[in-house]
């Protein structure tokens, strides 16, 4: 049995081979030149096998799904060749397999005929007896199952409920047939084209479970896609809302950076301001207090020097001259123009004359220039700045706009006081 499409169509044979089909046909010589086409082709080995008698291989033949009435290409059957022959078992086991005694040659002439012609009358009687009845179609069983509960039909005809698991026997003829089947809320169908070609018993399955599952699965995915849809545009909405959250918590925290940054700078601004109106700011790193101001206008070092050490500032006394290295204390380049640390105010372009306390002999003193310059003298025990002898003297000094130290051999010029003092004097 094969499993076939409706359009498909079966090609004939073609396993006729001359020398044996030479070989059979000498028997039936007589009704060659004037025959008829059947549909299918008979084989060499069914014509040799009915010429000669061979039921055993006429049976086999058969039961192989030779065809029985098939012909030659000028229409002459295995009945036919049996019939001149007067093999009488075959011309029976052919009949009953379905062989029909009315076929005819082109020229119409029947197995009868050439069984008569020979002078066979046996078997021309056996021949019109079967001609004159309907010709016996020649049936095969088919064991029909089925995986899922339906109802089924054979061809278009009802054949009733077939449970899933059991099966049922029913009779075929050979050829192309029909199967179709429907569960019984008519939700799943199942069609299949089979091909009976051997007369024996075939086993055909109604294959509706898998029908029926694909359609259930496909429902399923059907129900559950927006179900799926909305879940995962949930999942979106959520995952945004995350983002969103985030992205608000993020620009938060900078705005309060922000706004802790400004209130720093503010701080700072103001506590600036208010060492800058204050007379007095105290170092915190130090210990110094300094003056916020210079003294205002141009002096010699000894005038700077006396300015310090007679001013009253803030209600304290006990003020002086810085060294450098104090003045480098001070030092802060991110502070304004001046880069000085407190809000102290050098004038800019003002030279301040500075001295190293506390003393330790005529001669150490300081001068800052172009916004703070420390200088000191080179050795100790040089003259005094206010002496004749001061301009051969060496002096450090500090540049407030470099932050380096060099050195300098001239005399301090006139310049302004900026004084300091020590915390408990």
């Amino acid at each position: 049995m094969r499993m076939i499409e409706m359009s498909e169509m079966r090609p004939p044979f073609s396993r006729l081979r001359v020398g044996v089909f030479t070989a059979c046909m000498a028997l039936a010589s007589c009704f060659l030149a004037d025959a008829r086409a059947t549909a299918a082709e008979i084989s060499p080995e069914m014509l040799i096998a009915a010429r000669n008698g061979d039921l055993a291989t006429v049976n086999k033949l058969l039961a192989q799904g030779e065809g029985v009435n098939a012909g030659t290409a000028e229409g002459v059957t295995a009945l036919m060749v049996a019939a001149a022959a007067n093999h009488v078992a075959v011309v029976r086991a052919l009949l009953e397999a379905g062989a029909d005694a009315r076929m005819k040659t082109a020229s119409g002439k029947t197995a009868a005929f050439f069984a008569s012609g020979k002078g066979n009358t046996e078997v021309a009687a056996i021949l019109e007896e079967a001609a004159s009845k309907q010709p016996v179609v020649p049936k095969v069983s088919l064991l029909v199952s089925a995986d899922f509960d339906c109802t089924w039909k054979l061809d278009g005809e009802s054949q009733g409920h077939l449970a899933s698991g059991a099966s049922i026997k029913v009779q075929a003829e050979l050829g192309k047939h029909i199967i179709y089947a429907v569960t019984a809320d008519g939700a799943d169908q199942y069609r299949q084209v089979i091909e009976l070609t051997k007369i024996q018993q075939e086993l055909v399955t109604i294959g509706l479970k898998s029908v029926h599952d694909s359609r259930v699965q496909a429902e399923e995915e059907a129900r559950l896609a927006p179900i799926r849809r909305a879940e995962e545009a949930r999942r979106e909405a959520a995952r945004r809302a995350e983002q969103a959250q985030l992205e608000e918590a993020r620009r938060a925290e900078e705005a309060r950076r922000e706004e802790v940054r400004r209130a720093e700078v503010a701080q700072r601004a103001e506590e600036i301001r208010i060492a800058r109106a204050a007379p007095v700011w105290e170092d915190p790193y130090s210990g110094l207090i300094w003056a916020t101001h210079t003294n205002g206008r141009t002096l010699k070092w000894s005038g700077a020097k006396s300015y310090c050490q007679n001013l009253t500032l803030g209600g304290q006394k006990g003020w002086r001259l810085p060294t450098k290295d104090e003045l480098r204390g001070i030092y802060d380049p991110s502070n304004g123009p001046d880069h000085a640390a407190g809000g102290i105010q050098l004038n800019g372009h003002f030279l301040i004359l500075t001295a190293q306390a506390p003393y330790r002999g005529p001669g150490l003193f300081d001068k800052v220039m172009g916004g703070v310059v420390s200088v000191e003298a080179a050795a100790a025990g040089t003259p005094d700045p206010g002496s004749s002898s001061s301009s051969s003297s060496s002096y450090y000094y500090f540049d407030f706009a470099s932050g380096r130290d060099s050195v300098l051999r001239s005399p301090p010029p006139d310049g302004q006081a900026l004084c300091v003092r020590g915390s408990g004097q």
